[in-house]
């Protein structure tokens, strides 16, 4: 009888500490697996700011190209559109009224 009862308790003392030991497998499993996806999802947020950012750059570097273009259009354009005036003359001295 004594015998049984050990026998029995070991019994449940391993397959208590193997269900243990899988369940630790399985958790370690899930959580690799949460980290990848996790690794994952975060390169992909990574890569899509990364392309967002040098998309804002290169529409910024023509938004600045074109209105350097305008000035410099502008600069070649404002010579013959507008020709120099003449300086004003100076004013004549006015007359004395009392001589």
């Amino acid at each position: 009888m004594q015998k049984l009862m050990i026998a029995a308790l070991t019994a449940l003392c391993l397959a208590g500490v193997s269900s243990l030991v899988m369940a630790d497998e399985a958790i370690k499993g899930e959580i690799g697996t949460m980290k990848s996806e996790v690794a994952v999802e975060k390169e992909s947020v990574k890569a899509d700011s990364k392309g967002k950012k040098k998309a804002h750059k290169k529409k910024m570097k023509s938004k600045r190209h074109a209105a350097k273009g305008k000035m410099k259009a502008q600069k070649e354009e404002a010579p013959v559109a507008a020709p120099a005036a003449p300086a004003p003359a100076a004013p004549a001295a006015a007359p004395a009224a009392g001589h």
